[in-house]
């Protein structure tokens, strides 16, 4: 797992084919099946059996939460932005 030394996992979060690991540093990893764009990787499209840090523009940012349902992604920053990634083709809610 790409984890600094101070930094730990503080939630897990299940979808449908993925796994996502929230740190206390605000970072997100995953893993699983990325198909669908799950992963945020750039090597989303592969199966990813080790969580890695999800790319774009989520980098630099502190996220303070996560939702997942199905094969989509939803992340809260710090300074109340979402961002969503993932494909949402089993039309699924996230509360």
């Amino acid at each position: 797992m790409e984890l600094d030394s101070n930094d730990e996992v503080v939630s897990i979060k299940a979808g449908q084919d993925h796994t996502c690991f929230l740190t206390k540093f605000g970072h997100v990893l995953t893993c699983g099946w990325g198909a669908d764009g799950q992963l945020g990787q750039v090597d989303q499209y592969k199966v990813s059996p080790i969580p890695k840090k999800v790319k774009g523009d989520i980098e630099g940012t502190k996220i303070i939460s996560l939702a997942t349902k199905g094969d989509f992604v939803l992340a809260l920053d710090s300074a109340g932005e979402v961002y969503g990634w993932g494909n949402n083709e089993y039309n699924v809610s996230v509360v």
